[in-house]
């Protein structure tokens, strides 16, 4: 006589399913964020090279502008053009009514919410950025304010007379986030270091 699996061993396997799917998800998550990661890099590289901007992949509708080096989580973010989203989701992209990254003004970045968890949530005020534009040099700036606005405050999106950043992302950005939310990080350009 057959045997049937009582509730027990049917709430056990469904569990167990579960917890195999989410590993697969979180692997398949991280492997495609090292991939994409590692093709904005490569562009950056061969844009650098040369002088003309390189899409991350054939069908990509960004391209990297710039480099963005945070030396105290010893991390770095490609800037990307804002003219799509087939890379949106995993770098920051340069507003297009601001002025380009390294310019003379205020260039906002939008950070997507990978990003405001892998590293703009861990920086802090004082903190360097140093800036690398296609077009302007390498730059050097220092955190000067954090916060969190509405999303209809569009004072951190005004021209600014000094060399700016200004990086903005969801907040807290949780899948049950409140969209009304905006994190702000601004950083103004450092004066030049003397030569020794």
């Amino acid at each position: 006589m057959a045997t049937h699996p009582g509730w027990s061993g049917i709430i056990a396997s469904i569990l167990l399913s579960l917890g195999v799917l989410q590993f697969v998800q979180d692997y398949f998550e991280q492997a495609q964020n090292w991939l994409v990661q590692n093709l904005l890099h490569t562009a950056w590289v061969q844009s650098q090279a040369s002088g003309s901007p390189v899409r991350p992949w054939p069908w990509a509708d960004n391209w990297p502008l710039a480099r963005l080096t945070m030396p105290s989580l010893e991390t770095e973010q490609v800037i990307l053009a804002n003219m799509g989203n087939s890379a949106a989701e995993f770098a920051p992209s340069h507003l297009r009514t601001s002025v380009l990254p390294g310019e003379q003004g205020n260039s906002v970045l939008t950070v997507p919410a990978p990003g405001y968890k892998n590293f703009l949530s861990h920086l802090q005020n004082g903190d360097t950025l140093v800036l690398e534009s296609m077009l302007s040099g390498r730059w050097h700036y220092r955190i000067v304010d954090m916060h969190v606005v509405e999303k209809t405050n569009t004072e951190p999106l005004l021209p600014s007379s000094s060399r700016q950043l200004t990086l903005v992302s969801c907040y807290p950005c949780t899948s049950h986030s409140d969209e009304a939310l905006r994190y702000v990080v601004i950083a103004e350009e450092m004066e030049p270091l003397p030569n020794n």
